[in-house]
């Protein structure tokens, strides 16, 4: 019986205490730390961090259509808001209504460029791959 007992307890998944959770996060948040800082770290995470604060990209070209289209979206954006603002609830509808095929064109833009994309990857294509794909530093 006393066997039957302890294979029951066995078997019977024990309800972690919060002292075993608060050892289980520190164990974790222990080797979180050990892999991502230190001469064994994973990759140099101070860097990484550095690099996301000074930026790794420096945005879009000014003259580049993708600006033209995010300063247009702010335009837009403005005016909207403006005019509900002003109280002028069909402007702002149509303001909206130019917002959303702006962004049914971005996103066809998008699609096409994947298509390509995906299409020279198939054919392990990496010139044109290259091309099709947005640089990054």
């Amino acid at each position: 019986q006393q066997q039957q007992q302890q294979q029951q307890q066995q078997q019977t998944p024990q309800k972690e205490t919060p002292l075993d959770a608060a050892l289980r996060k520190a164990r974790a948040k222990s080797e979180i730390s050990r892999l991502t800082s230190g001469p064994d770290a994973l990759f140099d995470r101070d860097a990484a961090l550095q690099k996301l604060i000074n930026g790794i990209s420096p945005g879009l070209p000014p003259d580049s259509a993708e600006a033209a289209t995010e300063r247009r979206y702010g335009q837009l954006e403005s005016s909207m808001a403006r005019s509900v603002a002003a109280g002028d609830f069909a402007a702002a509808a149509k303001t909206r209504d130019e917002i959303d095929k702006l962004h049914i064109d971005d996103c066809g833009f998008v699609l096409q460029a994947n298509s390509a994309f995906y299409d020279s990857f198939s054919k392990k294509d990496f010139g044109t791959m290259e091309g099709v794909w947005l640089k990054c530093e």
